[in-house]
């Protein structure tokens, strides 16, 4: 009986150490478990631990996420985070490539008012048209614009509307130049262009932005103001769409979900057009770091005197931002000087 008993015994304290191992693994992946569900986001998600290089910076009036890139240097990178603050930009993104380098959104994603970022909304629209055979930059407006028919503007070119080198006047009723001249910037003669693109389309100028251009290029959907004859104006967008349209040109026409424009079209559009071949792209501007410069390193979209959506190829910089509300005269200006010495 004694010899049983002894037995029990061994069995039990084997038992014993069995369950103290399995209870060392588990309380071991419960603080692993624990250490991973510490890298959180406010929403509750779990995500992936940031980079060593990662930081938050508060600014007191949102927050900033800052990742330096290796090849950026660090001290442009801060100044143009003080600039951000200095200017009272209403949010700003900044990525290296795809990767988000710098955001700064203290009055949320919007969407915002773009102003003139409009135009090269609507020039990416006519883009989309030429690459599905419906339009080419050389067809005549007046293809479409019955009014332009009996008149000097019979001879604008789709390319000349767009390039901001038409020669009409301001209020679009007669011609003031040739087309194809001189450029000059002009307010309100890409009023026509969701017209154009409505008819050329067969679809509704709205809905054929949002599904042929942006949302196959990731975007969610643009706001357009109307004009009195009920056609899309100036478009209001969050910072993320703006960022996905900047990143299509970055990127030549493609996107995640594969070409939404062909780079050949694109390659078209971004140069200078006119008999002063600098500046006027078609919808988009080229910027020169000097005035003698013969060749452009910044390609940008332009709204207000302050929105911008800024392409710097040498660096693969991508800089979206929406102005703030104080003087923005010369704020974008001062932007290229740091973009460029990135």
């Amino acid at each position: 009986m004694s010899r049983l008993f002894l037995g029990l015994g061994r069995i039990t304290v084997l038992i014993a150490v069995v369950l103290a191992v399995i209870s060392v693994f588990v309380l071991k992946d419960e603080s692993a478990s624990a250490a991973v569900g510490e890298v959180m986001v406010q929403t509750g998600q779990r995500v992936a631990a940031p980079p060593a290089d990662s930081r938050y910076i508060s600014s007191g009036v949102g927050r900033t996420l800052v990742t330096s890139p290796p090849d950026w240097d660090p001290v442009v990178l801060d100044e143009i985070r003080q600039l951000t603050f200095e200017t009272e930009s209403r949010a700003l993104l900044l990525f290296r490539g795809d990767d988000l380098v710098f955001e700064h959104v203290p009055e949320g994603r919007g969407p915002f008012p773009v102003a003139s970022i409009s135009k090269a909304i609507k020039a990416l629209a006519v883009a989309r048209l030429v690459d599905e055979g419906k339009i080419s930059f050389d067809d005549r407006l007046s293809d479409t614009i019955v009014a332009w028919q009996h008149d000097a503007r019979r001879d604008v070119k789709v390319r000349d509307l767009l390039s901001h080198t038409s020669g009409l006047s301001s209020s679009l009723g007669s011609m003031v130049g040739a087309p194809g001249g001189i450029p000059g910037y002009h307010l309100g003669a890409y009023d026509v262009v969701s017209g154009v693109v409505a008819a050329k389309a067969g679809t509704p100028f709205v809905q054929f932005v949002d599904e042929h251009l942006l949302k196959p290029a990731g975007g969610q959907g643009l706001v357009w103001s109307r004009l009195q004859d009920g056609e899309a104006n100036s478009a209001s967008a969050t910072v993320d769409d703006l960022a996905v349209l900047g990143q299509l040109v970055r990127h030549g026409g493609f996107a995640k979900g594969g070409e939404v424009l062909r780079a050949r079209t694109l390659d078209e559009m971004m140069r200078p057009h006119g008999q002063i071949a600098r500046g006027f792209g078609m919808g988009w501007f080229m910027q020169y770091a000097t005035d003698n410069a013969l060749q452009w390193d910044i390609v940008e979209a332009r709204g207000g005197s302050g929105h911008m959506v800024t392409i710097v190829p040498s660096t693969q910089a991508l800089l979206v931002r929406i102005q703030g509300q104080g003087s923005n005269t010369g704020v974008p200006e001062r932007f290229h000087a740091l973009l460029r010495r990135l």
